[in-house]
């Protein structure tokens, strides 16, 4: 859950550099995230001892939803604060 919670804010943090902004940003990450989720349960398929599962694709998504909504709050909470002017 964690690792794919931090790709799904390097993903975020890498679209935000090819100025995508706002909920397209975050679908976009997200959705990058779950793709690569996906690849990965389908490639445990292949490995002896392991087998691709829904459940854990969609831990996966859970702990990259998390990270991308605690992202959000943590940026509107700082936009709000505005610097003092000089």
């Amino acid at each position: 859950m964690g690792a794919f919670g931090l790709l799904a804010l390097f993903y975020h943090r890498g679209l935000s550099h090819a100025r995508i902004a706002g909920a397209p940003l975050s679908y976009g990450a997200w959705f990058l995230t779950a793709l690569y989720a996906a690849s990965d349960e389908w490639h445990q398929g292949f490995t002896p001892g392991r087998e691709p599962t829904v459940m854990d694709w969609c831990i996966d998504m859970v702990g990259a939803t998390l990270a991308l909504a605690l992202q959000i709050l943590w940026q509107r909470r700082f936009a709000r604060v505005k610097p003092m002017a000089q």
